[in-house]
């Protein structure tokens, strides 16, 4: 071997390799930068009993870094609640509906004094959606909810089970009938 060709050896392999160690660095560190910055869109339940009413709501939110666009919202079996006029599953109709970070929409969807969302023990839900910086491939959330054992926040801050507000709706029930029969006789008397 001449003296040429082991100078080029030793000087142009370590470049070369720092060269290619370089380059999967930086190909890796802007994998790793889109996946901290992607967007991370989760639907939430809330229940709640104030003021004598009881009121239970999704929110869907973006926990993520960057704008995520909304492709689809699946929710299997849809929501149903015993006599409102609600539209609980408005959500599903997003579509090409973007969710900045942190951004958040609130729907009712059921509330009154004795309004009950029909409870199923694995609602499905399913989140199709895409960050601005890579539209072509979807993130999908997928995950199932049993309703059944959702607490409820009560107006003094506690968590409870539902039970209690049932008691608490039934004692207010017999106290507006008493109120009623009060003033029925008062009524006859007079």
């Amino acid at each position: 071997m001449s003296k040429l060709s082991v100078e080029f050896w030793t000087i142009s392999v370590p470049i070369i390799a720092t060269a290619i160690g370089a380059l999967i660095k930086m190909v890796w560190d802007s994998y790793l930068e889109q996946a901290r910055s992607r967007p991370i869109i989760f639907i939430s339940y809330s229940k709640g009993h104030k003021n004598g009413l009881f009121s239970q709501y999704l929110t869907i939110k973006n926990y993520g870094q960057t704008t995520g666009w909304i492709k689809k919202v699946e929710i299997e079996p849809l929501i149903e609640n015993d006599g409102d006029d609600l539209m609980p599953n408005t959500f599903s109709d997003f579509k090409k509906f973007p969710l900045a970070p942190n951004q958040e929409f609130t729907t009712l969807i059921s509330g009154g004094i004795n309004s009950k969302l029909i409870a199923v023990d694995n609602r499905k839900f399913k989140i199709v959606y895409s960050p601005d910086f890579r539209k072509r491939k979807s993130y999908v959330t997928e995950y199932t909810v049993n309703e059944k054992g959702l607490p409820t926040i009560l107006e003094d801050g506690n968590f409870q089970v539902e039970l209690r507000l049932e008691q608490q709706n039934k004692i207010l029930e017999k106290m507006v009938d008493q109120q009623k029969e009060l003033i029925k006789s008062l009524g006859k008397s007079s």
